[in-house]
């Protein structure tokens, strides 16, 4: 054995034997942020969700225009936290979700946060392909996670909606532009993106 090792030894330089493996950089998510950074971004949203649903919202004109205005009073009668909450992986099992068409809301049940806000025909087909919200929920939950900061992702559905497709996008914005989700790219700018990248 110490024969053959002293053969192998001879195969290589010292200075090929001797090489040192360096460790990658650690490359941090364009969505990490710090636990307190984490904490303020969602009691900001928190705030103007909670304000909102108690009626006492206030628009800031440079915010809307007349036509956001107008879109933004649609749908105000309904309540995502009031509605029947399910798992938010349903796509991935067996479930009574319905295929019919509706709106979707995605919501943070311990912090009271309304995420992301969606419409579609055929629910149970939209969420089983490829959404972009899967991804944003992922970062959301990794980053809750890394924090140990309690998070339960949950949707809602509500299934009221006007089975016309550009009436139920129209619902949709205007619960968008009401409720302000973070995950959606018409609120963006306002809340910083930060689980989207």
């Amino acid at each position: 054995m110490s024969k053959q090792k002293n053969e192998q030894q001879f195969l290589f330089s010292d200075a090929e034997v001797k090489y040192q493996v360096r460790s990658l950089p650690q490359v941090q998510p364009i969505w990490a942020m710090d636990c307190s950074t984490l904490k303020k971004w969602k009691a900001s949203i928190a705030k103007h969700q909670q304000e909102v649903r108690h009626g006492q919202s206030v628009q800031q004109g440079e915010l809307f225009d007349l036509l956001s205005h107008q879109a933004s009073t649609y749908g105000e009668d309904i309540d995502p936290f009031s509605l029947r909450l399910h798992n938010f992986f349903f796509f991935d099992r067996d479930s009574e979700i319905g295929s019919d068409s509706c709106l979707y809301f995605v919501i943070d049940t311990v912090a009271q946060i309304l995420l992301y806000v969606g419409q579609s025909q055929k629910v149970n087909r939209r969420w089983s392909d490829r959404h972009d919200c899967k991804r944003y929920v992922e970062n959301y939950k990794q980053l809750h996670f890394t924090h140990g900061i309690g998070e339960a992702i949950s949707t809602a559905f509500y299934w009221e909606v006007p089975p016309d497709t550009q009436l139920r996008q129209k619902l949709e914005l205007s619960l968008i532009l009401r409720w302000k989700p973070p995950f959606n790219k018409e609120n963006w700018q306002l809340w910083s993106a930060p689980f989207v990248k």
